[in-house]
């Protein structure tokens, strides 16, 4: 058992400095509070500070908790029935 070591969800510490240049969702357009998100405001792009791209399809359809600008990344907050 001790061979196996232990597990270890996330970034470890040898990533911590790789974590920027992951991709993350973005606002590629203003979005206004209450505007559903669709593949025409909102796209994966560098750096990864925002939410994960794999929430994207969860996104789609939804509404937004508030204005959001352009170039913006999305935050869990924004979108909070799906998290």
């Amino acid at each position: 058992e001790q061979s196996l070591g232990k597990i270890q969800y996330g970034p470890g510490s040898s990533e911590q400095g790789s974590v920027a240049f992951r991709r993350s969702l973005f606002a590629i357009k203003d979005i206004n509070k209450g505007e559903v998100f669709s593949q025409d405001n909102i796209r994966a792009i560098r750096p990864g500070n925002g939410i994960h791209p794999k929430h994207l399809k969860a996104l789609i359809g939804q509404s937004s908790q508030r204005h959001i600008l352009r170039g913006n990344p999305l935050l869990e907050e924004d979108i909070p029935n799906v998290f």
